[in-house]
């Protein structure tokens, strides 16, 4: 699962103001957008797949590179792959649909379902788990252990919390995972089965799920880092009726572009969720972190733009895959953006599209991609020894060393991007969470390291962008 934490705020990307005008106008921007796209499968090997509509027109619907380079097969709008954590909101949607039909209500608390809570638990009520404020751990396995739901509950129920339940935002996998076990318990049915009969089927969705669609004669992505392939999300280890538990219900969830178009259609209408559902699953329930100006709704982030609109967002991969669905609600524009080989400088892609959007004059830049070569060591060079201090930092935990580190070797422009804090905090954890880890692997391709630390909890890819002798980006997957 991924958690990609880009610390590098997308504020400006989306602030641009301006509109674009329709007919020829759509057709010139349709043509800017595809000529840009190709730019990058030609430059940086880029492939996946690309849907962007305004008012309710296709200004471009298309995939590009390949979605299997062994066989030569091109990426299309129709091409399946996982959307990660955007599966979110459909768990969110679906505590939602139970709540409308009268079997739970999101105040519940957890010693409802799981009589046998401990005390620091029982008292997490769903709308914590919705949140992320339930204090629980990002992770508590790895994605593909073969864990039962019972067994997955008993070792998150055993967990200790990181925080006390309602005290802050913090991520965690685990909370949705134990949602999808509550949507089992009440909805009657497993949770792919619950999900396709009162969401994917009212919405005309028949390419979204684990195992329910008829993935024959379909063609799912094969999914790469760099040059290695890595496969099919549906080769990896699943249970017969979809992932293990550390992974259900929080991600993994298999759709494409043109699909993900109908999930958004259909939430504009009553089909699925009712007015009052749907103002609860936008709801600005919580800061995605103390002074942050962005917010969390069940399943999705809320962002204000500076055309004073709001962007209802969620992305989500596993740092091979991932997938970013943009809805401008006010301004009727949807970009949704899957790839099936993550990369650098590509996160924000569905980013640099809006701003193509909302400002005809903004011509996109990405630097060709450099490969990235595998090092034992980077002891003694300048990049070396930056991200030597960086990670001794954030173990070690301090404010104010961590303030004064971030004021002499952040770039400018990245250092004013978040507020301080926002940003301790989670470097804060991200050190704990590497404090006992061991790195598996050191990637670099000039600019970007990648540091692969083993952890308790599985993965963690700690990438560190340089610039001119300053770090200009951060990124964590998981």
């Amino acid at each position: 699962m991924i958690n990609t934490l880009i610390l590098c705020c997308c504020m400006f990307l989306i602030g641009c103001a301006g509109a674009t005008k329709k007919d020829n106008a759509a057709d010139t921007l349709s043509q800017k957008m595809d000529a840009f796209l190709t730019g990058l499968v030609q430059n940086n090997h880029f492939s996946g797949s690309v849907l962007v509509m305004k008012d309710g027109e296709e200004i471009l619907k298309k995939g590009y590179g390949l979605a299997d380079r062994e066989n030569k097969i091109p990426y299309t709008p129709e091409t399946i792959s996982t959307v990660g954590s955007v599966t979110k909101q459909f768990t969110g949607t679906a505590i939602l649909k139970l709540e409308m039909m009268g079997k739970l209500t999101v105040q519940d608390e957890l010693e409802k379902y799981f009589p046998g809570a401990p005390a620091d638990k029982k008292k997490i009520t769903l709308h914590q788990l919705l949140t992320h404020t339930a204090g629980l751990k990002p992770a508590i396995g790895d994605d593909y252990e073969p864990l039962t739901r019972d067994a997955f509950m008993e070792r998150a129920m055993a967990t200790p919390l990181n925080t006390a339940p309602g005290e802050r935002y913090d991520y965690s996998n685990v909370g949705y995972s134990i949602l999808a076990a509550v949507v089992e318990l009440t909805g009657g049915m497993g949770y792919e089965q619950f999900l396709h009969k009162y969401l994917f089927e009212p919405a005309g969705m028949k390419h979204t799920g684990y195992v329910i669609p008829d993935w024959k004669g379909q063609t799912l992505a094969t999914g790469y880092r760099g040059k290695e392939r890595w496969g099919r999300s549906n080769e990896k280890p699943w249970a017969a009726d979809g992932p293990y538990w550390n992974l259900k219900g929080n991600g993994g969830i298999l759709s494409n572009t043109a699909d993900m178009y109908r999930w958004h259609e259909a939430l504009l209408t009553d089909k699925i969720l009712d007015t009052a559902s749907k103002a609860k699953l936008y709801g600005r329930h919580v800061q995605e972190g103390p002074g942050a100006e962005t917010f969390y709704g069940y399943g999705w982030a809320i962002f204000p733009t500076r055309r004073k609109t709001w962007l209802v967002t969620h992305n989500g991969g596993n740092g091979i895959y991932f997938c970013d669905v943009l809805r401008f609600l006010d301004e009727q524009l949807v970009i949704i953006y899957q790839t099936n080989a993550a990369q650098r400088g590509l996160g924000d892609l569905a980013f640099l599209l809006a701003r193509m959007v909302f400002n005809p004059d903004f011509v996109p830049g990405i630097k060709p991609a450099a490969a990235m070569q595998e090092f034992k060591t980077m002891a003694g060079s300048p990049q070396g020894k930056l991200l030597e201090e960086l990670t001794a930092v954030m173990i070690k935990g301090d404010e104010e060393a961590l303030k004064k580190f971030i004021s002499e070797n952040f770039s400018a422009r990245f250092r004013d991007a978040v507020p301080l804090t926002e940003r301790l905090p989670r470097l804060k954890r991200i050190g704990s969470r590497i404090k006992d880890a061991s790195v598996e692997k050191l990637l670099y391709d000039g600019e970007k390291t990648d540091i692969h630390f083993k952890t308790p909890e599985g993965m963690l890819i700690f990438g560190v962008l340089v610039t001119d002798g300053k770090i200009s980006g951060i990124m964590v997957q998981e």
